[in-house]
């Protein structure tokens, strides 16, 4: 059996059923106990889309703030970000439907004085799908999106090897310099 260092999950979601969502909870999960420096948020479509079920209290521990119920993207990012979370967010350029989720998002950031931790870059052609941290990849097919998490037939893995994570980061912060 493979240590939890060099953990790698491959799903292929079903149209309607939580296992995408499933997924991007748990490793969601892991970020929220020991956030890393930086998370980057590649998507080409993205939406404030309800991330994490908290409709038992279960994170109550980390964010008190949280109501019962769904914690939408937005909240969850300018949470890690109220830690020291550098949030970075690429997507596609001139989307309308990306529009509404970067204005709010923006917005709740500079309620939550966290602008200086949020770096947004819009990208004509951005296509990629991917969250990196300092523990994880989760990469396929999904945009963050109702549709990909919750609809959609989708291709994703969850990689948590070091040199495999490491590979990942550097590449993300070498993106950001140029």
């Amino acid at each position: 059996m493979a240590s939890d260092q060099s953990y790698s999950r491959n799903i292929t979601s079903e149209p309607n059923a939580p296992v995408a969502r499933d997924l991007v909870q748990s490793a969601l999960s892991i970020e929220l106990l020991r956030p890393s420096a930086d998370l980057w948020l590649v998507s080409a479509w993205i939406s404030d889309v309800g991330i994490l079920d908290n409709a038992g209290g279960d994170f109550a521990s980390v964010a008190p703030q949280w109501p019962l119920g769904e914690v939408l993207l937005s909240d969850y990012l300018i949470h890690l970000a109220q830690q020291g979370t550098r949030v970075h967010i690429r997507t596609r350029k001139g989307e309308c439907h990306n529009q509404s989720f970067l204005s709010r998002f923006r917005g709740e950031a500079g309620v939550s004085g966290v602008e200086s931790q949020i770096f947004i870059d819009e990208i004509k052609g951005e296509h990629r799908k991917r969250m990196v941290t300092e523990k994880f990849v989760l990469w396929g097919s999904m945009n963050f999106t109702f549709n990909g998490l919750a609809r959609n037939v989708e291709d994703l893995q969850l990689m948590r090897d070091p040199v495999k994570v490491a590979e990942a980061v550097a590449e993300m912060s070498a993106r950001n310099r140029g």
